[in-house]
This record gives C-alpha cells, structure tokens and sequence, in this order.
C-alpha cells in the first residue's frame, strides 16, 4: 500500500507555487527593475559617450598620424624583402614539382 494525498492537493500546491512565484516576479521585478535600468541607462550613455567624443576621435587621430609612417615601413619592407622571396620563390620553382594525378 503506498501513500497517498488529499483530493485535489497537488492541484492546490501547483496553484499556490505558480501564484507565488508570479507575484514574487512582479514584486521584485517593480522593486528591482526600474532602479536597475536606470543605472544600466546611466552605464550604457557613458560608454557611448566615451566612445563618440573620446576614443573615436583618438583612433582617427592616430590613423591620421601614422598613416605616412605606414606607408614608409611597407614600403622598406617590400624593397628589402621581395627580391630574397622571389630569388627564393625562383630557386625551390625548379627543385619541386607538382604532378596531377586525374583519375
């Protein structure tokens, strides 16, 4: 013989549970959420702000700035590099061959 509930108890306790829980939600969400999403607007509009009047226009500044420095090391770097890549690129050219294998 097992145990068994009062007629109708789970039902009562699945009420009682979900009827807690969504007034609990609503409580704490009324309590919790207005003043949390006050402070997350807050956050949020001081980031962006940063960002449009402060870190945007330092990384245009700085592009600006060292774009010509760019040009001048890419240019060092091609002028010194390329010619022992292309002999190089030349020399393995003869030594490796690649055959085709269709079927």
């Amino acid at each position: 013989m097992g145990s068994h509930s009062i007629p109708g108890v789970w039902g009562m306790s699945y009420k009682t549970f979900g009827g807690v829980k969504s007034c609990c939600y609503i409580v704490l969400s009324v309590l919790c959420g207005c003043p949390l999403a006050f402070c997350w607007a807050l956050q949020f509009s001081c980031v962006q702000c940063c960002h449009v009047w402060c870190i945007g226009p330092c990384v245009k500044s700085w592009d600006m700035n060292f774009s010509c420095l760019k040009k001048f090391w890419s240019s060092c770097v091609h002028c010194l590099c390329d010619p022992c890549y292309e002999a190089c690129g030349l020399c393995f050219f003869s030594l490796i061959r690649v055959q085709n294998k269709s079927g």
